[in-house]
């Protein structure tokens, strides 16, 4: 009996040492660290504004970190960028600031009079044919935000364009506005002027004249 307790025994110590060794041979695997899995930083490139060649400016106004889901651009004419042309892209935003207050999305008191201006010069020269935002001549080319989506004229440059050089029976008011028998034999407009009874027409189409 006591034989077998030591044979029992021994194999018990046999089996240990085996699973030991076994234990010693298993090798160590390390994962490395692999650095291009890892998320890279977003790339942030300096707002550059951007010179149209038609009757406006367009500046884009978002910082880089803003997600593009977010970004938006703000049109300027070319009078009101003014000098801002040369300097960098922050003096730029800095123009543009006199005219919107950006962070809350409201006129800026140079717009208000920018309005005002363009709502004089429209109704000395525009109201006749366009009181309310109708046309008298053409019901269905009227000014609301409706009707100029449908005739795809609800874009600053477009109702420029018209305005500036005339279409059918409405007459140009732009100084160098051609040929002559399209152009108003009245008063021309100047170009800031223009430029007022645009952004005066826009914000009326918005809100609904």
């Amino acid at each position: 009996m006591r034989t077998s307790a030591v044979k029992v025994l021994s194999l018990l110590l046999q089996s240990h040492f085996a699973f030991a060794r076994l234990t010693l041979r298993v090798p160590l695997f390390v994962v490395p660290f692999d650095a291009s899995q890892q998320p890279s930083p977003v790339a942030t490139t300096p707002v550059t504004p951007t010179v149209s060649s038609n009757t406006r400016d367009v500046v884009v106004t978002t910082a880089p970190d803003i997600p593009s889901t977010q970004q938006q651009s703000v049109q300027l004419w070319p009078s009101e960028l003014g000098s801002q042309r040369t300097k960098s892209p922050g003096s730029a935003l800095g123009g543009l600031a006199s005219r919107f207050r950006l962070s809350a999305f409201e006129p800026s008191p140079a717009f208000a009079a920018d309005l005002r201006k363009g709502e004089d010069a429209f109704t000395k020269n525009c109201v006749a044919c366009h009181a309310g935002g109708g046309n008298v001549v053409a019901r269905s080319k009227g000014l609301f935000k409706g009707d100029l989506e449908k005739n795809k004229m609800l874009n600053r440059e477009k109702i420029y364009e018209i305005t500036y050089y005339g279409k059918g029976v409405m007459p140009g008011y732009g100084r160098d506005c051609k040929p002559q028998r399209m152009c108003t034999y009245g008063e021309k407009l100047s170009d800031s002027q223009m430029e007022s009874v645009v952004d005066y027409v826009l914000e009326k189409a918005n809100n609904g004249w």
